[in-house]
């Protein structure tokens, strides 16, 4: 036999209380954000990743002894900005060349040399920070006198620390659970003060404050990570005079202030009775913390401005709504319904259903327009890693969307409806949430026995858990495609093709990918699909068979694992191209493997 149903009052909406609080803190937040999107639309917008176009001297060049450079010159696609140390000139024995003064104007960023080049061979390893905020590095060489090769050990200690995957791979780590904490944090303030009921606990639990402080934790080990790959020099440049500031730049302080102060605003009110400014405090901390995601990153470069800064902070804010509201329900319904308190439960369902259709609206309309904006059509979609990590977060949000219909239209009409019914004729507590789709048929409702009710709730409760478990993933692609280059930028890097090499293959690109000066990338993977680190050298030749050019013999520099890159190549001749690349991974073998690629 069932347990009784214990009968309950219609849940009031506590208008009076964290309704009142809602409205303030989104007027006073709302006017304060307003303003600062004012004032960050009128900067000037630029692509997303900077590339290097051109260098002097040219990459891979021969100058004669009394031509040898006084300063070596990098020219990039946006504004970058970069440190004193951060061009560094490097002869074959790893010693420095460069005064240490290296100084970006715009553009283009220019360090003197320390006395004068003799004959050898030279590296110059370089890192900037471009107008998203995003660290870059790359290297290339020259020789003065006769050709000579520098060795890759040289290239690869250049800044000494040689953390730059740990670094990207744990930044990575460390937004998602930013990301995941701050949204569940603050939904779960939001919309819980949303549903309460007069009388009820605070939406700030113990477990809410703990995810707050994660979400700090998170958010302020990125600095160190991001003075890492600005610097090159580890963790412990973030001490150094001057580097914090410089890393605090172009938003990225005022995009961890902002989340931050909301976070600790979230935190400090859990356990205190949620009445008098406490309501006040947490929704303005609630709604405040997702706003520094919006503050640095792509957005910052995106154009129109005014429409990508709008856009991004309707998504945060709707996904965090959706996200940490989802947590909320589970938590209601879970006490209302060991409480016995059905109706309650029911009206809690109905409650969120609209929200959560609201919420979905706004994700998906400012989805498409940062998404027309950061892809722009078809072939970026299909074609770029971006766009393939949005399709799979769509993919996973749709499936999301799906449960949330199936809930919205299937399971809550029924069980808000049957609440009544079974709670002893409670009808107000259907009213309260006349947005609801009724229940025509009520001979259906009738004949479910509560057996089959909580059947219904069990259903509800799973696919509740699935929607959060597959938000939870969501936000684990959002960290990885904030350290994408986005696809319409992305696109313009092509043609990216693969080949086979040796056992395993090769894979190149080129960027900016179009008729002009090209930087050539290409990366060996072994059998296992990962870059093969037994290669230290690599010779490149291109040529375009159509035109009777080539080959021409390029001098690529060793960048990373299997990762091999000559800076500025001209490829003005548009045109079908070869690329033959060359690898001997010991005195007696020679690799070989070719590819081609279409310019123009």
């Amino acid at each position: 036999m069932p347990p009784p149903i214990r009968t309950v009052e219609p849940p009031a909406r506590s208008t009076g209380g964290s309704g009142r609080a809602l409205a303030r803190a989104f007027r006073l937040v709302g006017a304060l954000l307003i303003g600062l999107a004012v004032v960050l639309s009128g900067s000037s917008p630029a692509g997303a990743h900077a590339d290097l176009t051109s260098t002097s001297p040219v990459s891979g060049s021969v100058l004669a002894e009394g031509e040898a450079p006084a300063e070596v010159v990098l020219t990039f696609t946006e504004n970058v900005a970069v440190e004193t140390d951060g061009v560094r000139i490097l002869d074959s024995d790893g010693d420095r060349r460069d005064a240490g003064t290296a100084s970006a104007s715009g553009s283009v960023v220019s360090v003197p040399v320390e006395g004068t080049l003799g004959q050898g061979g030279y590296v110059v390893a370089w890192r900037v920070v471009s107008a998203d905020g995003h660290p870059i590095n790359g290297a290339f060489q020259f020789s003065v006198g006769i050709r000579s090769q520098v060795g890759a050990d040289v290239v690869d200690s250049a800044f000494g620390s040689g953390s730059d995957q740990r670094d990207r791979q744990f930044g990575s780590v460390l937004r998602a659970v930013a990301y995941a904490c701050t949204m569940v944090a603050a939904g779960v303030t939001v919309v819980g003060a949303r549903l309460r009921r007069s009388g009820d606990p605070s939406p700030v639990t113990w477990w809410v404050a703990l995810l707050a402080a994660v979400g700090v934790l998170a958010l302020v080990l990125q600095v160190p990570v991001q003075t890492s790959l600005m610097t090159g020099r580890g963790w412990g440049s973030v001490t150094e005079t001057g580097v914090l500031g410089r890393a605090l730049g172009d938003g990225l302080g005022w995009a961890l202030g902002i989340s931050v102060l909301g976070l600790v605003l979230i935190g400090i009110t859990a356990g205190l009775p949620f009445k008098g400014p406490v309501p006040i405090i947490a929704i303005a901390g609630g709604v405040m913390a997702p706003v520094g995601f919006v503050l640095f990153g792509h957005t910052n470069t995106m154009s129109p401005a005014l429409v990508a800064y709008v856009a991004d902070l309707a998504h945060v804010w709707a996904a965090a709504v959706w996200f940490g509201g989802l947590v909320a329900l589970l938590v209601i319904l879970r006490r209302r319904r060991a409480e016995g308190e059905v109706v309650a439960a029911g009206s809690a369902v109905g409650s969120f259903s609209a929200i959560a259709g609201v919420a979905l609206a706004v994700v998906a309309a400012s989805g498409l327009a940062m998404g027309w904006i950061e892809v722009g059509g078809l072939d970026a979609l299909t074609g770029t890693t971006y766009g393939k990590y949005l399709m799979l977060k769509v993919a996973l949000v749709g499936l999301v969307a799906l449960g949330g219909t199936w809930n919205r239209f299937r399971l809550v009409p029924h069980l808000v409806a049957g609440g009544a019914v079974d709670g002893g004729g409670q009808g107000p507590a259907v009213e309260a949430d006349a947005d609801v789709e009724e229940v025509d048929e009520v001979d259906e409702v009738d004949s479910w026995a509560p057996d089959g009710q909580t059947s219904r709730w069990e259903s509800l409760g799973r696919v509740l858990r699935i929607e959060v478990a597959l938000l939870v993933a969501v936000v684990g692609i959002t960290g990885v495609l904030v350290n994408e280059t986005p696809a319409r930028q992305a696109l313009q890097t092509v043609p990216r093709v693969e080949a086979p090499f040796g056992e395993g293959t090769m894979e190149v690109w080129l960027s900016p990918g179009r008729a002009g000066l090209n930087d050539v990338h290409v990366i060996l993977l072994g059998d296992d699909g990962a870059p093969d680190d037994t290669f230290q050298e690599a010779e490149l030749a291109l040529s375009l068979p159509a035109s009777d050019v080539g080959p021409i013999e390029l001098e690529p520099v060793r960048v990373g694992p299997g990762h091999f890159q000559a800076v500025a190549v001209d490829l003005s001749i548009k045109g079908d191209w070869t690329l033959t690349v060359r690898t001997r991974p010991d005195r007696f073998t020679l690799t070989e493997g070719t590819s081609s690629f279409r310019i123009g």
